[in-house]
């Protein structure tokens, strides 16, 4: 995961023209309740790198120990790699995701779930928002914190129940 950590680093520095720093997560230092997602739009390419405590996404966050917590992780882990069942990109973008790599990193007492997404838009001028479907199948998680790296300009901002967060478009 670490090559696409820095394909998205290098992406995000491409579009926005200065350097960005790829950064490792610390287990010890994750929030219930808190997901993020980095966003880097280059072309036609869109990649993405979501990160939430496994608390929210499983229900617990040591290793799996019984066979339901053991099922748990492989449908949460399935579940998260259809980032088209996640995510809402506007129509007219014309996005299909084409690949997706799930991990679950254990630390300690705690464990996350780390997933790095490549997708297609046949029309990226158009990917003016994003949406999710996360806070209906992972009702624990309050808030996704977004940072994204567009032609167009960068930023962060969060993504809460029933609300889309804008791009910026060119």
């Amino acid at each position: 995961m670490q090559i696409h950590r820095l394909c998205l680093a290098a992406l995000s520095a491409f579009a926005v023209g200065q350097p960005v720093v790829a950064q490792t997560r610390d287990l010890h230092a994750h929030e219930h309740g808190h997901v993020t997602l980095q966003v880097a739009v280059d072309g036609e390419s869109v990649e993405m790198i979501l990160e939430a405590p496994g608390a929210d996404i499983v229900g617990f966050e040591h290793s799996a120990e019984t066979d339901e917590q053991k099922a748990a992780v492989q449908e949460a882990m399935a579940d998260l790699a259809d980032p088209m069942a996640l995510f809402i990109l506007p129509e007219a973008a014309g996005c299909t995701g084409e690949a997706a790599e799930v991990e679950l990193h254990q630390e300690g007492d705690h464990n996350a779930f780390e997933v790095e997404y490549s997708l297609t838009c046949t029309d990226p001028a158009a990917l003016t928002e994003i949406e999710t479907r996360f806070f209906e199948l992972y009702p624990s998680v309050e808030e996704i914190e977004v940072e994204y790296a567009t032609p167009a300009g960068q930023g962060a901002g969060e993504l809460e129940p029933g609300e889309a967060l804008p791009l910026p478009t060119s």
